[in-house]
């Protein structure tokens, strides 16, 4: 079972919250904060990360949309509202294709909806090779590249980097070979009602081009452009807070 945090269970509309690869429900602390106000908020460690014990040699995105799938029915929830940042963005569209009657809504926080490209699979495989040689390394380089250059927030990264430094190198691999056999699930979009997408132009790690084709096909309500680079929910989390809580009040 998922390990995860919560708070305003009386409240009646839940929203879950789904972190990122090397990340943890610990990063959403600071946006849950004015949110769990109006809404019950729980925050998922997803498998291989934060508390949550790994599944196996891979975790694809459609076993740990299950796993998110047992704990919803076991706390009886059978709605709610989805925020998936990067890899919980794609873990939360596997969730969506397998149980659309539970999605309220989904927001896409610096994610896309589409597969790996071939040299982006290059990449990867690159990076399991860099983590099983040296997984301290490897991760405080990948955090470095998360954030805007010259970053001053140094509460927000050493949170980030010390989460990151946390996560299992069985993890860390098996979320990297599930983001490398993930579908394109674009399809799902224009079907899809209460749907919004958050980027950064200046996003160092998102295949912007392809994101913005997908884009032109929404219409423009459903996405939103703030600044900043990879890491949103740690870089303006209040700011943030507020237009997903306009967002979802506009429903």
């Amino acid at each position: 079972m998922l390990h995860y945090s919560e708070g305003s269970v009386e409240k009646d509309e839940a929203i879950v919250f789904i972190h990122g690869f090397l990340g943890s429900a610990l990063l959403w602390e600071d946006m849950i904060a004015p949110l769990s106000l109006k809404y019950h908020c729980i925050a998922i460690d997803l498998p291989g990360h934060g508390k949550s014990n790994s599944l196996g040699e891979v975790h694809t995105m459609e076993a740990m949309a299950s796993e998110l799938k047992k704990l919803l029915d076991e706390k009886e929830i059978s709605k709610c509202h989805l925020i998936g940042h990067s890899m919980g963005g794609y873990v939360a569209l596997a969730f969506l294709e397998a149980n659309p009657s539970y999605c309220a809504s989904l927001c896409l926080l610096n994610s896309t909806s589409q597969a790996d490209s071939a040299e982006r699979k290059l990449l990867r495989e690159k990076s399991i090779r860099l983590v099983l040689a040296n997984p301290s390394a490897y991760i405080q380089a990948t955090m470095g590249s998360l954030f805007p250059p010259n970053y001053t927030n140094e509460k927000a990264f050493d949170t980030a980097l010390s989460v990151g430094l946390q996560t299992p190198v069985k993890g860390i691999v098996a979320s990297i070979k599930g983001m490398m056999r993930r579908k394109n699930r674009t399809h799902l979009l224009p079907t899809f009602k209460n749907l919004l997408f958050i980027y950064s132009e200046t996003d160092p790690i998102l295949d912007l081009t392809s994101l913005q084709k997908v884009l032109n096909d929404l219409p423009p309500k459903k996405a939103l452009r703030i600044e900043g680079a990879h890491m949103g929910l740690l870089e303006q989390p209040l700011e943030l807070a507020k237009q997903y809580q306009a967002w979802l009040l506009s429903l």
